[in-house]
């Protein structure tokens, strides 16, 4: 994770590489991530996990 500070990101490959760089508004509330999901609270029991 970025942090929101500064405007610069350098990346060096020493092979052929894809990348995907996305970016928003930062929406202040706090993340969990878990696997290949990202919520906005620590509960497991949510519909997509």
């Amino acid at each position: 994770m970025l942090d929101r500070v500064g405007d610069t990101l350098t990346i060096e490959a020493n092979s052929d590489v894809s990348l995907l760089v996305l970016s928003g508004e930062p929406i202040d509330e706090p993340i969990v991530g878990y696997g290949p999901f990202v919520m906005n609270s620590g509960r497991r029991d949510t519909a997509g996990v």
